[in-house]
């Protein structure tokens, strides 16, 4: 007659947890089998021969008259990893999908010419900075939003000369930015064009750079203003004395000259005419902010009493 009888406990799949249980049980004895579920697994049942005798990790087993082998099934579990590009035409995504409970699992996000990678986010939380991210035992479903940014280039601006005026505009922009450049000359100059690669691009002061997607470097082109300038003619109405200077002279504009007036012995001046227009006598006579040709002329007479003295040379 048997007095004990083997109870023996197994896991399916075997990864995916373990049970106690087993020994040698005298009849009608009671036997306790309990299963644990690794990390990744769930439990979904005690079975006896194909049979399913109980949902529950812990089971008791009455009665024992014979050897017997219980299995303790268990199932991965899986979670969702769902990934998305916020901007699909700055960048794409990969990675991602069903993976184990307690597993990694990797997402990638990729930026196209011109874009920067920006961040994983989650929940609107940034996660990683990093386009590839590995997201270590998975023991839930995720859901992971990759940012994409425009990168930003520079628009270098250069002033030739370099004392010649200033240029607005430069600086960082994004891709597809447009740079409005605006160039203004100081005083003696003006502006030329603007330049890239030696190849100018507009004459225009302002200018605007459209849709910019690499660094670009500008120069802008400045020369000096040719100087505007004036004639002055002067001369005397008769004998009897001089003017100085003499002659045609040519002024830059905005100057000022001086003109003085030196009777000969015996004469004074006595009407001075300046484009046209008599200002009576005097010494001197100064052209100020000068900004037209002009005429200066000066008459002499002998002085009261001394006529008879000096050649007479009416004016």
């Amino acid at each position: 007659m048997i007095n004990a009888y083997h109870i023996r406990t197994v896991c399916r799949p075997a990864a995916g947890g373990y049970s106690s249980g087993d020994g040698l049980y005298s009849r009608k004895d009671s036997a306790r089998l309990i299963a644990f579920e690794n990390v990744g697994y769930e439990f979904v049942g005690w079975y006896l021969n194909g049979k399913k005798i109980s949902s529950k990790t812990s089971c008791v087993v009455k009665e024992i008259r014979s050897n017997l082998t219980y299995t303790a099934k268990f199932r991965r579990i899986y979670c969702r990893i769902r990934v998305k590009s916020k901007n699909p035409e700055f960048g794409t995504v990969s990675g991602g999908g069903s993976v184990a409970k307690g597993k990694s699992a990797v997402v990638k996000a990729k930026a196209k010419k011109g874009y920067r990678f920006a961040g994983w986010y989650e929940d609107g939380i940034l996660v990683s900075k990093k386009p590839v991210y590995k997201v270590k035992s998975v023991v839930e479903s995720h859901g992971y939003v990759a940012v994409f940014k425009p990168k930003k280039h520079n628009v270098n601006v250069t002033v030739s000369p370099k004392e010649a005026g200033k240029v607005t505009g430069a600086g960082k922009y994004d891709t597809g930015a447009n740079a409005k450049l605006k160039a203004e000359p100081e005083k003696g100059y003006v502006f030329k064009g603007y330049a890239i690669n030696n190849n100018i691009i507009s004459e225009n002061p302002s200018f605007t750079l459209k849709k910019i997607n690499r660094d670009v470097s500008v120069t802008a082109y400045f020369v000096k203003e040719k100087e505007k300038t004036y004639v002055i003619k002067s001369g005397i109405a008769n004998k009897g004395g001089s003017i100085s200077p003499s002659g045609e002279i040519e002024i830059r504009e905005h100057g000022s000259i001086t003109y003085t007036f030196a009777p000969d012995n015996g004469y004074a001046v006595q009407e001075i005419s300046v484009d046209g227009k008599k200002i009576g006598p005097a010494k001197s006579y100064t052209f100020e902010d000068i900004r037209e040709d002009h005429k200066i002329s000066v008459a002499f007479a002998p002085i009261k009493g001394n006529e008879k003295k000096v050649k007479k040379d009416p004016i």
